[in-house]
């Protein structure tokens, strides 16, 4: 399994457009995730054993998220061009999907701004471009934010800003932690 997540990892990071993901890989990642996760707490503290699975975990997290995250970058670049996208997964319908219900978003925020009707936030929402500070727990490999600028490699230890939406998937993935609530108007400067 492993063997055919970085050859699609590879494909994937070096292709350029879509590259078909192998038929049955992120049902086939999800249950060996759950596999690894299934005794976990039986683990003494510590072990080699447990080491090397949080290893594993890790590991397969980071490359299933970067060929997801790639793929994503790779619709919304076609779209911008309006360039055919290739879609054979099941999955990259649920993305383009989501995708489109927020061009729809936007495209409803543009109108309301452009009749210059307000039209407040919905609770929780927040505008891609709002930065927010955040210490990192684990490595972090360079990557492009939803504002489409490149962000890290980060450190361990290192103190940076990052777009609210990429801090809140890194926030649950375990490798940053937020410093502070962003306020209205923050930016990049």
């Amino acid at each position: 399994m492993m063997q055919r997540l970085v050859k699609a990892w590879l494909a994937e990071r070096e292709g350029g457009g879509l590259e078909p993901l192998p038929h049955g890989l992120l049902e086939e990642v999800s249950s060996y995730l759950a596999e690894l996760r299934s005794g976990y707490s039986l683990l003494e503290k510590g072990s080699l054993r447990q080491r090397l699975i949080d290893g594993e975990l890790e590991l397969t997290e980071f490359i299933i998220r970067d060929i997801l995250s790639i793929r994503v970058r790779k619709m919304l670049l076609a779209a911008a061009e309006r360039k055919p996208v290739n879609l054979e997964s099941s999955d990259d319908w649920e993305v383009l999907r989501s995708l489109l219900e927020a061009a729809e978003e936007a495209e409803t925020l543009t109108r309301a701004a452009v009749h210059g009707e307000q039209r407040p936030m919905q609770g929780g929402e927040q505008p891609a471009q709002l930065l927010v500070a955040v210490r990192v727990l684990k490595e972090v490999p360079g990557f492009v934010g939803v504002d489409g600028k490149t962000y890290g490699p980060f450190a361990p230890e290192e103190v940076a800003a990052m777009p609210a939406v990429n801090a809140k998937i890194l926030a649950r993935g375990g490798f940053i932690q937020t410093l502070s609530v962003p306020r209205e108007g923050s930016r990049e400067s």
